[in-house]
């Protein structure tokens, strides 16, 4: 009966030691789990710029254009070759300049009324959510109920008491 017991202790030292060394594999180390949530946001930021000023002017070139000499309301009678004049006038080239935008406007006394610009603006924003997991504990002290061997009595028979466990897997 005797070595029934020691068999018996050997088999649970060995569960013991083979349970600590499988047990040591990662269980003792935090888990972190990260979620990357990427979002993006495009948008459209309107500029107005209502009569802007001209930074330089260029003439392009001379043209010549045929113009009324008087106001038909105020001519009573039609004389040949006497209602129009040819005239040269000057084709300029304007130039706007602003951080956000170059116009350029060509034409005889051009002018740029407004000018609006869309500017594309992306927005990302990047969230990290990261989730700390922690092992549980390997060891623990509880009031345990179950079914064993007895060492005194030699039967198998159920007990109630304070128990170690200690978590394998």
């Amino acid at each position: 009966m005797k070595g029934k017991n020691i068999l018996i202790l050997v088999l649970l030292l060995f569960a013991l030691v083979l349970g600590f060394i499988l047990g040591k594999g990662g269980k003792g180390e935090e888990r972190v789990k990260e979620r990357i949530r990427t979002e993006v946001v495009t948008m459209y930021d309107t500029i107005k710029a209502a009569a802007p000023e001209p930074v330089h002017d260029t003439i392009v070139k001379w043209q010549a254009a045929r113009v009324p000499i008087h106001h038909f309301r105020e001519v009573t009678k039609m004389i040949k070759d006497t209602d129009s004049v040819d005239v040269t006038l000057p084709i300029t080239q304007r130039t706007y300049r602003d951080s956000n935008y170059t116009a350029w406007v060509s034409g005889y006394q051009p002018r740029l009324d407004s000018i609006h610009t869309y500017n594309k603006m992306v927005y990302t924003t990047r969230t990290i959510e990261r989730m700390v997991t922690k092992p549980p504990r390997k060891w623990g002290i509880g009031i345990s109920a179950g079914y064993g061997y007895g060492i005194n009595s030699k039967l198998f028979e159920p007990y109630i008491g304070i128990g170690v466990t200690y978590v394998i897997f």
